[in-house]
């Protein structure tokens, strides 16, 4: 979040609309971006709401570029030429899908399980008079906050709470236990800060080349057909953002396939909103089933929509992404692990070949039975090969030439970094690897990277700036033996609470 009400820097003359779009549309290869920002009409400016950002603007250039690029689309497959109008009004609304969008006449939040997994999305102010966002909409994501403020599931609890904690201490804490939160800075703190940093540096939208694939030209379509038509859609997305573009894809003619793990669905108010148009199917890629139903879906997708965070590069065909389910940073095991699991497959082939059950062996090994049917599966196509180890661990995202120039920027301390106070912890620790190194890690994959080198986790020790150390040494040797009670004569007692020798 930012606010620019604060800042001390003036910043650049906003760009108009139709600059916006031109910039778009030149970032996404249009080779005429002046001729095809003629084609989109805009119907009403900022502002209509009360913000200082130009969201109407914005949210219409936005919606305009995608627009032309979906005629665009039509036209190269045989349709005639479009132009595209945006009413700014309309686009405005379109960020508040979630507060318009009914189903069967009922507004999304009377859909929820328990209302308060959205309700309690809000700004809450904290103890030093900023603000701060929380987010609860998921289960775990409201399980993070609540392990933090160890406080009720009802906003007037999470207020309270909140009220006793510094705004980025709060953030740090949420994140950190895999919540989410945002403290609300102002512009020049934003660009201050290393993600904000980061972000400038990057270009509204980026178009990377990851490799080289088949290529299925679009086939010749009718008036009557959407331009879309035929393009086949892998959807992995969650929330908002991913799933809406996936939704937009389907209602301009794709066949979307949207994929979720079965103990982590999306709210059913997300699902009625961003869900039109699409199949879904519960896949689990750490069972062998889905993970193989997975890869031949991949394989005949035209498109993958997944998240921003580790799928830069493909693991084995599936993306480190699906492969992070199961092992933390797609780094597997380490040697000595290795050699462990392969001495458990190794007792049950000893078991197998006695004529054991799979239920005796996997109560033995203290593992999943479906976990003995797949290494008995293994066994009986190769014999004890079948379960040996195939290979060391895959090389770490951060080597030791990359942690030795993270550990000089870690030594440089954080107020270097932007940070406004001297205090490492596992997210900033996250940040400087993303805005150093590029390489992202899990708050968990952070912790193991530096414990692997030898660094400790360490609780700063909270002491008041006036104390005097000399001062309370004297006091404690000299003033309080004079002060304190002597200790009570001993004398002759009774067992009888009524006696007054007894006292």
């Amino acid at each position: 979040m930012t606010s620019n009400t604060l800042t001390t820097t003036e910043p650049t003359p906003p760009p108009s609309t139709g600059e916006m779009v031109s910039r778009l549309l030149h970032t996404l290869g249009d080779p005429d971006p002046a001729r095809g920002a003629e084609d989109i009409t805009v119907v009403g400016a900022d502002p209509l709401v009360p913000s200082v950002h130009r969201l109407a603007d914005a949210m219409s250039a936005a919606i305009g570029v995608f627009g032309r690029q979906m005629a665009a689309v039509g036209e190269q497959r045989g349709h005639r030429h479009q132009r595209v109008q945006v009413q700014a009004g309309a686009a405005i609304d379109q960020l508040m899908a979630t507060y318009h969008t009914t189903l069967s006449g009922r507004p999304l939040g009377a859909l929820l399980d328990d209302p308060t997994l959205l309700g309690n999305n809000d700004f809450y102010r904290a103890r030093d008079g900023r603000w701060i966002f929380i987010i609860t909409t998921y289960p775990h994501l409201r399980d993070a906050v609540c392990s933090v403020l160890r406080c009720g599931l009802d906003k007037v609890g999470i207020a309270q709470a909140a009220s006793s904690w510094d705004a980025f201490t709060l953030e740090e804490a949420i994140c950190a236990r895999g919540g989410v939160a945002c403290a609300v800075r102002t512009r020049d703190e934003w660009l201050a800060h290393p993600a904000g940093r980061y972000v400038a540096q990057r270009p509204v939208v980026e178009i990377e080349r990851v490799g080289d694939g088949p290529v299925r030209p679009l086939e010749p379509i009718g008036e009557a057909d959407e331009a879309l038509a035929g393009v086949r859609v892998l959807d992995l997305t969650h929330v908002i953002a991913g799933p809406v573009a996936a939704r937009l894809l389907a209602q301009f003619g794709s066949d979307v396939l949207h994929l979720s793990r079965p103990d982590r669905p999306d709210p059913i108010p997300m699902i009625a909103m961003t869900g039109g148009g699409k199949r879904n199917a519960y896949c689990d890629l750490r069972d062998d089933h889905d993970r193989a139903a997975f890869h031949d879906a991949l394989k005949h997708a035209d498109v993958l929509l997944t998240f921003p965070m580790g799928c830069r590069r493909d693991v084995g065909g599936v993306p480190r992404y699906a492969w992070a389910m199961r092992y933390a940073q797609g780094g597997g095991l380490r040697a000595h692990e290795q050699a462990a699991r392969e001495r458990v497959r190794m007792l049950a082939a000893e078991g197998f070949e006695r004529g054991g059950k799979n239920t005796v062996i996997a109560k033995d090994l203290r593992v999943s039975v479906r976990s003995v049917e797949r290494w008995r599966r293994d066994w009986r196509a190769h014999g004890r090969a079948g379960l040996r180890c195939s290979g060391p661990a895959k090389s770490p995202k951060v080597g030791p030439q990359e942690f030795a120039g993270l550990e000089e920027e870690l030594l440089r301390g954080t107020v270097f970094h932007g940070w406004p106070n001297e205090r490492w912890t596992l997210s900033r620790v996250q940040t400087l690897l993303v805005e150093k190194l590029g390489v992202w890690l899990s708050i968990r994959g952070v912790w193991e990277l530096l414990r692997r080198h030898g660094w400790s986790c360490q609780q700063p020790a909270r002491r008041a700036v006036e104390r005097d150390g000399a001062g309370v040494a004297g006091w404690v040797k000299e003033t309080w033996p004079s002060a304190k009670p002597s200790r009570r004569r001993a004398g002759p007692g009774s067992s009888l609470r009524t006696k007054p020798l007894s006292r």
